[in-house]
């Protein structure tokens, strides 16, 4: 599978990829967006969170942000944890809606994933997820439709057997409860990854989730300004999701709050948040 390559600048390597290394497996996500693969690595190349991979794929090609001899910021388990330290991390892009889109995605995945267990003489059991090194829910579509399916699609790769293995929703899925809001999901998954908030993870809008939420003001970059910035743009905004809270977001808030008869100043707070979680458009 050829593979377009756009990597990190060397000068960033402290922030990206600190340590120079020998992989030992890879380490499969979901992107929770709905982005091609350039686009993907394109942010993560250019901004200075240390959040890192070094591929993504979508449903017509495969993207390297970083060397496979350098490790990354992507498991959540610090910069010498094992998954961060030993694995390829694997970014599988349009998971947020799923699809076609997805569906492809992944099985270019499974493809990519088997070719590189080839070059690398490993089995299977190389084939991690990000679950296994943190506490997220991850890949999320990918477990949502069955950790073992996708393994399968892998093996059948190694084994030369292309045939598209059919994605089955696991019937031990929970059934979503009533009121269950598939963006306030991904928030709580997010203040669970980044500031261990340890809040079920359900969907719901309530008092826990309200109040584990950060303050969050002009100059933040990273997953929760995504967050906010979807959840504006729900609600009649146009905003580039691109997890930089700028003068665009910030005047975006202003306006968000005067609607709602708040304080106007531009800074995301808990009644701002109040709103955000209920998802009204005024």
């Amino acid at each position: 599978m050829e593979i377009k390559q756009n990597l990190v600048n060397a000068g960033k390597y402290s922030i990206k990829c600190p340590y120079e290394r020998t992989p030992q497996f890879y380490v499969v996500h979901n992107t929770y967006n709905d982005a091609a693969a350039s686009n993907e690595v394109a942010y993560m190349i250019r901004n200075d969170n240390k959040v890192s991979f070094h591929y993504a794929i979508d449903d017509v090609e495969v993207v390297q942000g970083l060397l496979e001899n350098r490790s990354a910021f992507a498991s959540g388990d610090g910069g010498k944890g094992q998954g961060n330290l030993y694995g390829i991390h694997v970014e599988i892009c349009y998971s947020k809606s799923g699809g076609d889109r997805f569906n492809k995605a992944e099985q270019n995945a499974a493809k990519f994933i088997a070719d590189g267990l080839k070059a690398h003489g490993w089995g299977i059991d190389k084939v991690k997820k990000h679950q296994d090194f943190a506490d997220k829910y991850c890949p999320h579509r990918t477990l949502d439709m069955g950790w073992q399916r996708f393994l399968n699609m892998v093996q059948a790769n190694l084994d030369g057997n292309q045939t598209v293995v059919t994605p089955t929703p696991q019937p031990s899925q929970p059934v979503k409860p009533s009121g269950y809001d598939e963006w306030v999901a991904r928030l709580q998954q997010e203040l669970n990854y980044q500031f261990k908030r340890g809040l079920t993870v359900d969907g719901l809008k309530g008092p826990n989730t309200l109040n584990a939420c950060p303050t969050v003001k002009k100059g933040a970059k990273g997953n929760v300004t995504r967050l906010i910035q979807e959840r504006l743009n729900s609600v009649g905004f146009s905003l580039g999701v691109d997890g930089i809270f700028g003068t665009a977001t910030y005047n975006a808030v202003k306006v968000f709050q005067r609607n709602r008869g708040l304080s106007q100043d531009g800074i995301v707070g808990k009644n701002t948040w109040n709103w955000l979680l209920k998802g009204t458009k005024m």
